[in-house]
């Protein structure tokens, strides 16, 4: 008998146990137990995926400059433009020293038509006006081509504008010659020309080397 009634003490005890924690989870009044919980996933990339490369892609707005691309010739061109506009004020200095001999001459009457300083005159002004044709084929040929180029584009246009009015000022600079051989007013006029087109030269090229981009 007292063996009997320890097994059923024992076996409620153990029914009491088992059936106490269900009691608890399925009272409304008694607070959650969150100890064990899972908490959700928050949405979204996991954390470090922008850096893995599989986060969102973000469109890049930002415009990219475009690559300017040259020929070869227009390298060969710019050499050939660099050392025609070296040799350029020297020239200048000799056509003029040898063209106000020539001037001083006629004013004081002692000018020869067979003097050396006339032929010395007229190669000098011949090898200046190859140089302007040389210099104003490679520098039209490359303002074209580099016409896409925003940098130093400014400058650019600015030289070849002073070139071709400096082109124009010799060609009319030739057309006077004659009239400098006859008449004072000729001689004046063929000087002014040639000292003005000089001028106007020797701007265009001091600013192409003195002007940083």
């Amino acid at each position: 008998m007292t063996l009997r009634i320890r097994l059923v003490s024992i076996a409620a005890l153990s029914l009491c146990a088992a059936t106490r924690p269900i009691a608890a989870q399925a009272d409304p009044g008694s607070p959650p137990d969150t100890s064990s919980a899972v908490l959700p996933r928050p949405a979204g990339p996991a954390l470090g995926a922008d850096r893995l490369g599989i986060g969102p892609i973000v469109a890049d707005t930002a415009r990219r400059p475009r690559a300017i691309e040259y020929s070869e010739l227009y390298y060969t061109r710019l050499t050939i433009h660099r050392w025609a506009s070296y040799a350029e004020l020297p020239l200048f200095a000799a056509t003029w020293a040898v063209g106000q001999k020539l001037l001083n001459q006629q004013s004081s009457g002692t000018y020869d038509r067979h003097s050396s300083l006339r032929s010395t005159h007229q190669a000098l002004a011949s090898v200046l006006g190859g140089l302007f044709a040389v210099n104003t084929v490679t520098g039209v040929w490359n303002l074209y081509e580099s016409r896409h180029e925003p940098v130093g584009r400014t400058k650019r246009i600015i030289h070849s504008l002073l070139m071709l009015t400096a082109d124009a000022g010799f060609a009319y600079t030739a057309s006077t010659a004659s009239g400098a051989r006859r008449t004072t007013t000729g001689v004046n006029t063929h000087r002014n020309a040639a000292i003005t087109s000089m001028g106007i030269a020797t701007v265009s090229t001091l600013m192409m080397w003195l002007w940083k981009n």
